[in-house]
């Protein structure tokens, strides 16, 4: 049974305790680096960064939000690393946008997480893979040039996010066409939730006069061994192979995979698909000047997905209604949320300082808001023929002393009959009104 709730009351109940707020500014400071704004913070903190270039960024075993200001670009030439938190950390990303290094084996993904028991939220991020045209530079094992890389991880959600694998050249020699572009997503024995995301794999490198082959394209989600994977909305999509031109024999690169669920037994991987969009990269054309035969020398077409053996891809009916807010405001205010539905269906919402990664099969998707006892939620109300609802949420002031707050919601829809249809989640930071 679903309870209304006033709206004010839980708003400040159900935040996340809140420490310090450190603001990042490359100009002005008082941190003009986000690194040692991170390192200064404790579990709780908020680092709220000003628009600005930035260096690398890693979050180690802390309880923090690393958030973009209201308006900010933040571009971090470097990646953003969070590893090693706790069952009961949390940390929130926003609005950054980061490029990862070729060549280095702990900065070449755009985004990292690994070895995190706690929870991983992500949301309005443009992440790229380290790219380089360097002709026979050596390829970087295990996903290292994929946009977004997680290994090991209990609770990540990545949401209204960007995501491309980086770029590697042609010319490596040999059949089949290799190596690939980075793929857009790639992970290993975790749990990953993405919402709203646009994946790309990287286009496969061309391959010129005098060398054998061209590279192939990356895919748009490579998922590893003991991976689950829950994907509702956006778009998956493999990157083109690559081309080859003038040259005795050249082969053409093979076209990425939308989604590839890679696995071998008794390590199962699964990925529930509740509406994204899959394709497959188009297959780079090959060349053949001399001592030609039948052989087809053009590369091959990707495929929207595969599944190896242990590897299931469940496809789920329906649609998800989605929800977009900002990931900051100041306190007295109110925070704007767009939800968007089927026209009929009836809204409710979910806030909490709490995070969780369960599936619910009976709600058809992924619960990521931590449930209370008896479960209570806010009703948003009916959506009308437009299909989206624009909701304005009073959020009051913070109590004395507290410089920040944060908190995270989700988004729930009532069909016809009583249905119940999770859908997207969101998190957002309440800031003092001085900041």
């Amino acid at each position: 049974m679903l309870v209304r709730v006033p709206v004010l009351l839980p708003l400040v109940a159900l935040f996340a305790s809140g420490a310090e707020v450190r603001v990042v500014d490359a100009l002005n400071g008082p941190f003009v680096d986000i690194q040692a704004a991170v390192d200064a913070s404790a579990d709780g903190d908020v680092v709220l960064v000003k628009s600005g270039t930035y260096s690398s960024v890693a979050i180690v075993a802390r309880a923090v939000a690393v958030v973009a200001d209201a308006g900010a670009v933040v571009d971090v030439q470097g990646s953003l690393h969070v590893r090693e938190l706790a069952p009961h950390q949390t940390v929130l990303v926003a609005g950054l946008s980061t490029r990862g290094n070729y060549g280095s084996v702990t900065d070449s993904n755009g985004f990292r997480a690994s070895e995190c028991l706690g929870s991983v939220r992500v949301q309005d991020c443009v992440f790229q893979g380290g790219s380089t045209n360097v002709t026979f530079s050596p390829e970087l094992p295990d996903g290292l040039q994929a946009g977004a890389r997680i290994r090991a991880c209990a609770d990540v959600l990545i949401a209204r996010a960007r995501i491309v694998g980086g770029h590697l050249p042609g010319g490596y020699g040999g059949y089949p066409p290799m190596p690939r572009g980075g793929s857009a997503v790639d992970v290993g024995a975790a749990r990953v939730a993405l919402q709203d995301v646009n994946a790309g794999g990287a286009n496969g490198g061309s391959c010129f006069s005098g060398c054998w082959d061209a590279s192939s394209g990356g895919h748009g989600m490579f998922a590893r061994e003991g991976s689950e994977i829950f994907a509702q909305a956006g778009r998956f999509v493999g990157g083109n192979g690559g081309r080859a031109f003038i040259g005795p024999v050249a082969w053409g690169g093979d076209g990425g995979y939308g989604l590839v669920l890679a696995t071998t037994c008794p390590e199962a991987s699964i990925a529930r698909l509740l509406g994204p969009t899959l394709a497959g990269g188009a297959a780079g054309t090959g060349n053949c000047a001399i001592f030609c035969n039948p052989q087809d020398y053009d590369g091959s077409q990707g495929f929207p997905m595969s599944a190896y053996s242990c590897g299931t891809i469940q496809m789920l009916v329906g649609s998800a209604p989605m929800l977009s807010a900002p990931a900051v405001m100041r306190a007295g205010g109110t925070l704007p949320l767009t939800f968007t539905s089927s026209p009929g269906d009836v809204l409710w919402l979910r806030i909490a300082g709490e995070t969780d990664h369960t599936w619910d099969p009976i709600r058809n998707g992924m619960r990521l808001v931590r449930r209370g006892l008896p479960e209570r939620w806010l009703l948003i109300g009916a959506v009308g023929g437009s299909g989206q609802i624009v909701h304005h949420l009073p959020v009051g002031p913070l109590p004395p002393a507290t410089r920040a707050r944060w908190a995270h919601m989700q988004v729930q829809a009532q069909r016809a009959g009583g249905v119940m249809q999770l859908g997207a989640a969101s998190s957002f930071v309440v800031l003092d009104a001085s900041l």
